[in-house]
Order: structure tokens, then sequence, then C-alpha cells
């Protein structure tokens, strides 16, 4: 979801993960800490979820727009079977 508290005139660093079991979601959340210790950048994390997508494409247009203004962009996805 975005966050509403992010400041335009911060560099915005969202960071766009998917996790199966929860341990991209807790990389995920380390990543954010660690960005969010720089001063004069703002952090931004979207779990995507399955419901998300509707065939390839994703739904949530919010989401999509605070990425497209987003400075940097960090991805971070499971392994399964690897």
């Amino acid at each position: 979801m975005p966050d509403p508290k992010i400041s335009k005139s911060k560099a915005l660093i969202s960071i766009v993960y998917h996790s199966g079991s929860g341990h991209t979601a807790e990389m995920a959340r380390a990543v954010a800490k660690g960005v969010s210790s720089v001063r004069g950048v703002s952090v931004a994390q979207h779990r995507i979820l399955d419901q998300d997508f509707k065939g390839s494409r994703r739904l949530n247009e919010e989401v999509l727009k605070q990425l497209d203004e987003s400075d940097a962009i960090i991805l971070g996805s499971p392994t399964y079977k690897a």
C-alpha cells in the first residue's frame, strides 16, 4: 500500500517482494530498515500477493504509480525448488 507519509523532497526507494514462507518478507524488512537509516531517503514496501494479478496484469494502479515515481526499486522474490 502506498505510504501517505512519504515526503516528495526525499529520494523514494520502493521495495517490492513476494514471500511464500516469510523468509523474503523478513529480508525485505531488513533492507527497508537499512534504507530508512539513510538521511534524505523515504522507503515504501509493497508485498505482492497472488490475488494482486489478473493474468499477468498488476491490478493496483496506486502502487504502479508510486513505483513509477520511485528513484529506485528493489525487488525480492523467493526461490522454489532451487
